[in-house]
């Protein structure tokens, strides 16, 4: 049983991010415990990626389970940020984020038609993107301002998971980069 769980310790960490992310939703009066919730749901997402590529523990399921654990957690945060600490994003950030959802909706799609599968690229861009938005919404909070830089990371990231996505034969979720060259066959596809 012990084996089994240590076998685990990445699925259970971004199972972990699931459950953080939901109870953000209930945290509309405290901002010193949304941001605890939100610091331990951030470092579960960047400890099961670790955990897994370094002791080999990468599998499909939980590949697909750190990819709905980060969607959830960004939802889950931007939505409470927005509607009970007051993050303000412009109009022209929120127009560009709906472009950047887009994207990522028509590459979910490419994935699923292409390749038979529903899955998301851990990029090295997607990488940076997550850990961007992740410390620029919390410091938009206290400063007050939303930089229009915010987006252009998170857009790039996504229009070269775009063309990635065309140009592969077969789909690998831990695709580095199309700049880098990586091995195709490769089995492992956690996050």
């Amino acid at each position: 049983m012990a084996q089994k769980i240590r076998n685990n310790i990445p699925n259970i960490l971004s199972a972990l991010r699931i459950i953080l992310s939901a109870l953000l939703f209930s945290i509309t009066n405290n901002i010193t415990l949304f941001f605890v919730v939100y610091s331990i749901a951030g470092l579960t997402d960047i400890t099961d990626g670790f955990i897994a590529r370094k002791y080999y523990m990468e599998t499909p399921l939980g590949a697909k389970l750190d990819s709905l654990a980060d969607f959830m957690l960004l939802i889950a945060s931007l939505l409470r940020m927005v509607f009970s600490y007051q993050l303000k994003i412009p109009l022209t950030v929120l127009i560009c984020c709906s472009i950047v959802a887009i994207i990522r909706i028509i590459n979910f799609i490419i994935t699923k038609v292409k390749f038979q599968q529903w899955g998301m690229l851990h990029s090295i861009g997607n990488k940076i993107s997550g850990l961007f938005i992740f410390f620029i919404c919390p410091i938009t909070i206290f400063t007050g301002q939303f930089p229009f830089a915010a987006v252009i990371i998170p857009l790039l990231s996504a229009l070269e998971e775009t063309i990635f996505l065309l140009i592969s034969h077969e789909y690998n979720p831990n695709a580095k980069s199309m700049f880098i060259k990586s091995n195709e066959k490769e089995v492992s596809e956690n996050g």
